[in-house]
Order: C-alpha cells, then sequence, then structure tokens
C-alpha cells in the first residue's frame, strides 16, 4: 500500500489531488506521515551513488536500490555501450542507455536545468561541454538544447485545466521581478501562500485529459530523437562530438535529467569537458518590459515605435523563452509541473508551514524556473546590438544602442536601453594650409547637419563638396568629439586649380566653317571661396568664316547650394551662299557679330547620388549685328545693315534620377523663355514672346550574358512658341543634336520635337582582356532620329514652312579614363519632307551619307 500510495502522490495528474491525498489517507495513515521524510523539501535525503552496467537490461523493481537500464535497440539493431560512434554516420548510431535511481536530492536537482516535459517525465538537463572554438558559449549551447527539449514538451490538458492555469502564470510574472538577482532569496509568506493557494485552486480542478504515465517505454523515440538531434548541434557547429546520457527517477517526481559530456576521444583545447560548469548560472534579470530611451528625438528618419517595439518584443521573447502560445509565455507543463511540486511541499510540510529548509528547497525550485526565462546581461546588449543594426539600416549610421546604469536589483521587470544617435559637433579639414580653399567654404556644405544626428544623407555635403571646383573629398573618419554624445568628421581633401581642354569637331556650317577647334581654360577657386572663372576660344576652318569667345564666372553665395552666375560670349562670322540664275552669279554674302549676355543665380534642391534637382534664374541680353550684300558676278548690287536686340529672362528645371530597379537613369530639363525682341526688318512680326524649350534623356543599362555591359539611351529635345524668334533662339532640326543624317543649317525653324532611340554595346567589356583596360571603353552601336520644325512667316499674311526629317546610323564612342573621348557616327536620311516640296537646298548642302566626329581631351 506505501508503495501504491507514493506513486498515486506523484502522479496527481491523473485524477484531483485532494482525492488522491484521502484516498492515500485512507489505506496507510503511517506512511503518509512519514511522507515529509522523503519529501523534495527536505535537504538530509541521501544521495544515491550511480554505476553503469552496459550489459544488464529491464527495468528493477521500484524498491530496488540501484535500477539500470540497458542499451535500447535502434532501427539497424545496434546496441553499443553508452556513448559509443558510428565513425560513419555518428548520428545515426550509437545506443541509448537510461540508469534509474530511487531519488534526485535537492543538490543534485540544483545542478540542472528545467527542460520541459516529455511524456509523463519533467525534463531536466546539464551541458558540461565549455568550447572556446568559434566562440561557441555553454549559454548558446544551453539556449540551443532547451529550444530542442522545448519542441517536444507536452502536457495534453483539458481546457478548465489550461484555464486553471493562467493564474499561476500571471502571478510569476508579477513575482519574478521582485526576486533578488544577486542570490537565491527566500519567499516571504505572503508569496509562498500564494502560491500555495493557486496550486490548491489547480489540484482542484477535475482532471478531464489523463497524461500520459510516466513509462520509460513510452519516452524511449523521443529521448533517442533529443539525443540525436543535440549531438548534431555540436557536430554540425564544428564543435565536437558529445555523449547524451540519461538518468531517470520517480522521486521527488518522475524526473529523467539529461547529462551532456564530452566524449573521452573527443576531450581537447576546443572542447572542454568540465562538470563544475553548471555551477554558475550567471545573474539573469526577469523582463516585463524594455524601454528604449531617447527614441523619440531622433529627427526626421523613418524610424517606426512600432517596429522598435516589435524588435523589442520579438528578442525579449526569444532570450526569455517566451512562449507565444503557451499560458502567459509558460509551457502547461512548466506550470503544472511547479503546481504539484508546490502541492506536494504544501502537504508534506503540514499546511505549508514550512521549516528554514523547505522553505529554502521550495524558493530554489521557484528561481531555477525563474531562472531559466530571464536573459543575462549578456543578452541583453545583444537585444540592444539589434536595435542598433535596425537603426544603422535606417539612416543612423553612427547610432550606438547601450545598456545605461540603473538599478536592475530594484528594477521590478522593467529593464531600460538608450540610444546615442551620434550628434556631428564639428567638422574638421586636414592639411588645410596646402589649399587655396579657405575652410569655411568646405565646411559650410555640413551646416544643416551640425548639432543633429549623424545620417546617411550627410553624404549630401560629400557630394556637394565634391562639385566645388578642383576640390575632391578622399577621406572621411569620424572621431570622438568635445562633448559626450558628439562625433567630429576629419576631412582629408585634395585640390587642383586648374584645368585645359582641347576639343575639335565637324559640327559647324559650310557657310560659317565645318571645321572647329576650341581651347577653354577653367581656374579653379581663384578666391579662395569656390568660384570658378572659365574662358574659351573657337575658331572654324573650311572655310575660316567664325571666331567665338566665351567668358564664364561662378560664385557661390549663402549657402553651399546656391551661386551666382554670369557669362558672356561674341561670335564674329561671314556666311556667303552663291546661287545659279541663268548666266549671272547671284551672291549673299552676310557678315555679323553676336552678343550674348547672361546673369543671375542657380540653386541646387537635391545633390546626391541618387537624384538632383536644381533650377536657374537668368536675365539675358541678346543682339546681333548684321550687314547683308547682295553681289552679282562679284559686284555689289545692293547693301542691308540691321540690329536684332532681344531683352529676356528665363526660368529652367534641372532633375536627374536613378532608378537601381530599372539599372535606369533618367535626365529631365525644362525652361520658360521671354524675350522683347527688336527685329532689324520692320516687316518682320515683333514684339514680345514667349517660348518655351525642353529636352530628357534616359539611360538604361541591359547586361548581355551577365559580363557584356549594354545601353539602351533615349533623347528628346523641344521648342514650343507661337512667335517668330531671333536666330540665335530658333530651333535647328538637324546636326549633332538633331537628325545627324542633316546638316546644322538644313532647317532652322522656330518651334519643333526630335527624338532618337540608340542602342550601344561596350566592346572592351566583351574582350578577354577586359580587366587589363579597365579605364577604356568603346561602345558601338545603331541609332534612329525623327524630327519636325515648322518656321512662321515674316509676315502675319505669309505661310509657314515646315520640315520633317529622318535617318538612321551607328555612332562609335571611345572614351579613357573620362579624359579622352573621341565621338564619331555615319548617318543615312530615310525621310526628307519639306513644305516646298524641293530637296535643292538639301542636296546643296549635301544631301546622303553624313560623317560626324568630335575629339575631346582635358588636362589638369
Amino acid at each position: 500500500m506505501l508503495y501504491f500510495c507514493l506513486n498515486k502522490t506523484v502522479e496527481r495528474r491523473v485524477r484531483a489531488f485532494v482525492v488522491t491525498t484521502v484516498v492515500c489517507a485512507f489505506f496507510s495513515g503511517a506512511a503518509v506521515a512519514a511522507t515529509p521524510e522523503q519529501s523534495p523539501a527536505s535537504t538530509e535525503a541521501p544521495a544515491t551513488a550511480l554505476e553503469s552496467d552496459a550489459d544488464s537490461g529491464g527495468i528493477a523493481p521500484a524498491e530496488s536500490s540501484v535500477t539500470r537500464k540497458g542499451p535500447v535497440q535502434d532501427k539497424k539493431g545496434n546496441n553499443g555501450g553508452q556513448g559509443a560512434i558510428n565513425a560513419e554516420n555518428p548520428l545515426e548510431n550509437g545506443g541509448l542507455v537510461i540508469t534509474e535511481q530511487p531519488a534526485f536530492t535537492a543538490e543534485e536537482l540544483a545542478e540542472f536545468r528545467e527542460g520541459g516535459f516529455v511524456d509523463g517525465w519533467r525534463i531536466v538537463y546539464k551541458n558540461q561541454i565549455d568550447s572556446a572554438f568559434q566562440g561557441i558559449s555553454p549559454a548558446v549551447a544551453n539556449d540551443k538544447i532547451d529550444t530542442i527539449i522545448q519542441s517536444y514538451s507536452s502536457a495534453p490538458l483539458s481546457d478548465d485545466e489550461l484555464k486553471a492555469l493562467k493564474p499561476l502564470g500571471q502571478y510569476l510574472n508579477l513575482l519574478f521581478p521582485e526576486l533578488d538577482i544577486s542570490e537565491t532569496p527566500l519567499l516571504t509568506q505572503y508569496q509562498s501562500d500564494r502560491l500555495f493557494n493557486l496550486a490548491f485552486y489547480i489540484q482542484s480542478v477535475p482532471r478531464q485529459a489523463d497524461v500520459a504515465p510516466a513509462l520509460l517505454s513510452n519516452a524511449e523515440k523521443t529521448l533517442a530523437t533529443i539525443r540525436r538531434k543535440i549531438r548534431r548541434y555540436f557536430i554540425q557547429d564544428g564543435i565536437c562530438d558529445v555523449a547524451v546520457t540519461f538518468t531517470a527517477s520517480h522521486e521527488p517526481d518522475a524526473i529523467l535529467a539529461i547529462t551532456v559530456s564530452a566524449l573521452e576521444q573527443q576531450r581537447a583545447a576546443d572542447c572542454i569537458n568540465r562538470p563544475d560548469i553548471v555551477e554558475f548560472e550567471g545573474e539573469t534579470l526577469w523582463v516585463n518590459r524594455i524601454e528604449l530611451l531617447g527614441a523619440q528625438n531622433l529627427g526626421a528618419i523613418s524610424v517606426s515605435q512600432k517596429d522598435i517595439q516589435n524588435i523589442i518584443r520579438r528578442e525579449r521573447r526569444e532570450k526569455t523563452g517566451y512562449l507565444a502560445n503557451g499560458i502567459e509565455g509558460f509551457s502547461a507543463a512548466e506550470l503544472v509541473d511547479l503546481s504539484d511540486y508546490i502541492s506536494d511541499v504544501y502537504y508534506a510540510s503540514k499546511g505549508g508551514i514550512l521549516t528554514e529548509a523547505e522553505l529554502k528547497h521550495m524558493s530554489r525550485r521557484v528561481m531555477r524556473l525563474r531562472r531559466g526565462r530571464g536573459i543575462t546581461f549578456e543578452e541583453l546588449e545583444e537585444i540592444a546590438d539589434s536595435l542598433k543594426t535596425y537603426y544603422r539600416a535606417r539612416g543612423l549610421i553612427l547610432a550606438n544602442v547601450y545598456v545605461p546604469q540603473q538599478e536592475f536589483q530594484y528594477a521590478r521587470g522593467e529593464l531600460y536601453l538608450a540610444i546615442q544617435p551620434g550628434i556631428l559637433g564639428s567638422v574638421e579639414v586636414r592639411g588645410l594650409e596646402n589649399l587655396h580653399y579657405d575652410e569655411r567654404a568646405i565646411v559650410r556644405a555640413f551646416d544643416p547637419y551640425i548639432g543633429h544626428n549623424v545620417s546617411d544623407n550627410i553624404t549630401d555635403a560629400y557630394f556637394l563638396i565634391n562639385s566645388l571646383p578642383g576640390l575632391s573629398i578622399q577621406s572621411g573618419l569620424f572621431e570622438p568629439g568635445k562633448n559626450p554624445g558628439e562625433t567630429k568628421l576629419v576631412l582629408d581633401v585634395t585640390e587642383r586649380q586648374f584645368r585645359f581642354s582641347l576639343n575639335t569637331d565637324n559640327y559647324g556650317t559650310r557657310q560659317t566653317g565645318v571645321n572647329r577647334y576650341l581651347i577653354t581654360m577653367d581656374w579653379l577657386n581663384p578666391s579662395g571661396s569656390g568660384d570658378l572663372l572659365s574662358a574659351g576660344y573657337l575658331r572654324t576652318s573650311s572655310p575660316s568664316n567664325s571666331n567665338l569667345g566665351f567668358l564664364n564666372y561662378q560664385l557661390p553665395i549663402f549657402d553651399a547650394k546656391t551661386s551666382f552666375t554670369m557669362s558672356f560670349d561674341t561670335n564674329i562670322y561671314e556666311s556667303q551662299r552663291t546661287i545659279s540664275e541663268l548666266s549671272s552669279q547671284i551672291s549673299a554674302l552676310i557678315e555679323g557679330q553676336t552678343y550674348n549676355f547672361n546673369t543671375g543665380f542657380n540653386r541646387k534642391v537635391e545633390a546626391n547620388k541618387d537624384l538632383n534637382m536644381s533650377f536657374a534664374v537668368l536675365a539675358s541680353y541678346k543682339k546681333a549685328d548684321t550687314n547683308t550684300q547682295i553681289l552679282n558676278n562679284g559686284q555689289q548690287v545692293s547693301i542691308q545693315k540691321g540690329i536684332d536686340e532681344t531683352y529676356g529672362a528665363s526660368v529652367s528645371w534641372h532633375t536627374d534620377f536613378l532608378v537601381p530597379q530599372m539599372r535606369s537613369v533618367f535626365a529631365f530639363d525644362f525652361a520658360v523663355n521671354y524675350g522683347e525682341t527688336d527685329f532689324a526688318l520692320a516687316r518682320r512680326k515683333d514684339g514680345g514672346a514667349v517660348f518655351y524649350t525642353g529636352q530628357a534623356l534616359s539611360n538604361t543599362l541591359i547586361p548581355i550574358a551577365g559580363i557584356v555591359k549594354s545601353k539602351l539611351t533615349t533623347r528628346f529635345r523641344g521648342t514650343w512658341t507661337d512667335k517668330v524668334l531671333p536666330s540665335y533662339d530658333q530651333f535647328s532640326l538637324g546636326g549633332p543634336f538633331g537628325v545627324r543624317a542633316f546638316s546644322s543649317s538644313a532647317f532652322v525653324g522656330d518651334a519643333g520635337a526630335f527624338g532618337a532611340i540608340e542602342w550601344t554595346v561596350d566592346i572592351m567589356g566583351a574582350m578577354p582582356w577586359r580587366g587589363v583596360v579597365a579605364e577604356h571603353t568603346l561602345d558601338i552601336g545603331p541609332f534612329y532620329e525623327e524630327g519636325y520644325s515648322t518656321l512662321y512667316a515674316l509676315t502675319a499674311d505669309g505661310i509657314d514652312d515646315w520640315a520633317n526629317f529622318a535617318g538612321y546610323g551607328f555612332s562609335v564612342r571611345y572614351e579613357w579614363n573620362r579624359d579622352f573621348v573621341i565621338d564619331t557616327s555615319v548617318s543615312w536620311p530615310t525621310k526628307a519632307r519639306i513644305s516646298t516640296g524641293s530637296t535643292t537646298d538639301l542636296e546643296n548642302d549635301g544631301l546622303g551619307q553624313q560623317f560626324l566626329f568630335s575629339l575631346r581631351y582635358i588636362f589638369d
């Protein structure tokens, strides 16, 4: 009867606790009275020496002093000794050994960690492996082992039983924060009474679902799987193979202890067997809530507070083993096991009056559950690292999340993390004595960022600095600032003061000179404030009829994004055209000079590698002096002089941006122009004119076979107005910037539109030696172009002229290090429709195959 009652006492999951106690008292009152002598709260239970005998089999009677269970054969019939390894497949072979002993003492159980509830057995485990290999710590291994065991934990309970467990889970979440983290505390009278009452309530609920009896035969299959997965974890992570052994006992309840230790032949520097490793559990903190300090004052960054809370919640639950589908974060098995234990203690202690030893044991039992669900300081820092990664991925590139000083001992489940976003305190330029630049001209690009959190958009300031004439950032390093939480940016920059370029092309006209030669000089930063002075001279040949000079100046004002601009150019030209008319030779000789002056300002709205936006406001003065002579056989017949003058203004907008998903770059320009023109010929339409200009460009990369680079380019250019425009504002339908199959002078109108599509392939990239010629590109490909233009009549009753050109061709572009560029194209017309129906003028201009080339070399 005693044996029957003791087993009934520990199997209270089968029926209500009170009923079981009454049955035991009825059959053996004396035996029940003696139960406290062997209760779990007793610290005087003798430890039983363990022996291992791989040859013995079967399960000995419970009353035997030492019970052994021999190896259980696996699927292949292997029954090797404990820790046996099959060299070919160590994870599938080796026998499973379960050793039984009458009871676990409190001291023995204190060495184990709670694992869960499997097939009626309370699982505890002890990991003795200490590995320095790859930084694998015992804490990491324990988390993995705990996850493996928990995945097989089960406690089949009815809805009423699950509902009865909830108050216990709720109270544990309130109790655990109150327990001291530095030592094993003693429960107060109130705390122990509250636990007794909650356990009594759970035990009083009728059991409607039976729990599988704690039989080793029921657990063998699950234990074999757990053993295999634990060994696989250690082997696959490159640590070592391990021995996983099992010890079972029905006292103080059905406990199955798992021990993980290094095999004899595996014990080396990378896998040390330390039986005492479990003695140091480390301080753990019970966490109900983690608050991030400083998260509300981070400026305009794309951070969602909901995301932050989700990260904290996810990390907290992962670190503490919180079960989202459990009961208040605990597994049903854990709560049932604790409830059974507390009930046993209550009845064994004669109504909850605990001795000091019993109170210590009960407190340790509660703390063991708390410690398994708490987090260490290292894990708290891991949560901080996860938040740091989140913030840095969203732009706060110097953000640091850390554990601030706080009273952990009195935290009561509420812990704090703090974010230090990294405030830019100052900017320093190294090697300033070697620069012509004034330091203020450089660092003012960072003015919007001083005193604010450092985010990834600080690269916009880098972009601005690199756009300053002659300046280039070599490196930028962040160093500790003067004040706590501040950082200092240290820049290393280089400067060049002059840049020259030589250009030649055949973009001119037959009337003013086909071949053009241009030399330019840029004086970079002449005043030290980031300004730019440019000058150039252009000369034509074949014939030598044109000379052009220009001067441009640009000066930053107010800030790094705004600049004042001024430009002037003048062109002296001569154009002669001879027309055969019967036997006479009639020539028109036009001589003249144009002047063009512009001044205004330019403002960069956005300036970075992904998006650039800017606008400009300009005032202009344009003048054209012309002298036209009509000659007959070289003799002057008539002469006419005149001046066209325009006072105007324009507002323009530029945008270019990158679309990584399409591997494309798009650029758009739009301008509104207004001018008051005084024409030389009074019979022309005069007065104010408004005209709109726009152009668009797109480049899309199209890789071929993943190696060869190709590019699809589309271009659009257009002008619209309903007024007659002066010659310097008119739209040229042909030429290098129009339909290349026609010359620039083939048709010039007041309004027009032009479109082109071109596909080029980088031939250099397809060559086997592409790695050697990385600085060289050779793009070859076909293109098609078409345009339409209208030339308004000079008089109100006149008839407008129009033209529609189209052509195709091939282009070849060679580039070396962006300093030396050769552009060539050959094209043929496919459409030459004009309003007069005659192509005589076009044929005189060389209607047919057109060849264009340009060469540019830049040196500094």
